[in-house]
């Protein structure tokens, strides 16, 4: 598993990560910048490929969620 999948599974100043039956979802935390946790998801979704798929979900002006498939 690459670091980068790891790091994701780890909470963050701009986001919290759920748990869920295939992967997991990565959140904003409610006093959250929303630019710093769009970077995030917008990352997450360009380097997604050989070790995770990213699914990002839009809501009003961003992102309010993306849910993260591991390949292991």
């Amino acid at each position: 598993m690459g670091g980068y999948l790891q790091s994701l599974r780890k909470d963050g100043p701009a986001h919290k990560v759920v748990a869920g039956s295939d992967g997991f979802a990565i959140v904003p935390r409610e006093t959250a910048d929303a630019e710093a946790f769009n970077k995030l998801v917008r990352d997450a979704v360009e380097r997604s490929g050989s070790d995770f798929v990213a699914f990002p979900r839009v809501s009003g002006g961003g992102y309010d969620r993306v849910d993260i498939i591991p390949f292991d």
